[in-house]
């Protein structure tokens, strides 16, 4: 199983830089429970950022914000993710700012206690 999550605002508060509340507890969830978490972020991607040094330097942020934050995660895709108003995916959960519980509970069951 394979969970693809992006990162700023859904693992990165777009408003304070601070990670999402919840994130880390509940991707840990996922990891426990055997999801692999990729991430993807528009960081990476040629229609942001022209340079391929730079998006390097964008990668190299996203995995060290991960893992100061101790955020679990298994790899940073590079894939090019183009910037959208909308992404539309039959396999979506839409994160709210504040459901990261939800979403762990619905991927893995409620969790005990």
């Amino acid at each position: 199983m394979r969970a693809v999550v992006d990162f700023d605002g859904t693992i990165r508060s777009w408003k304070t830089g601070e990670p999402e509340q919840g994130v880390k507890e509940n991707l840990t969830r996922l990891k426990k429970a055997g999801y692999i978490i990729s991430v993807l972020s528009c960081r990476t991607s040629k229609e942001y950022i022209s340079s391929e040094y730079d998006r390097r330097m964008q990668k190299k942020f996203i995995e060290a914000y991960l893992k100061d934050h101790d955020i679990p995660f298994d790899e940073i895709l590079e894939y090019d993710k183009p910037i959208a108003d909308v992404y539309i995916d039959d396999a979506g959960i839409e994160y709210n700012g504040s459901n990261w519980k939800e979403i762990a509970d619905r991927l893995v069951g409620e969790e005990d206690g």
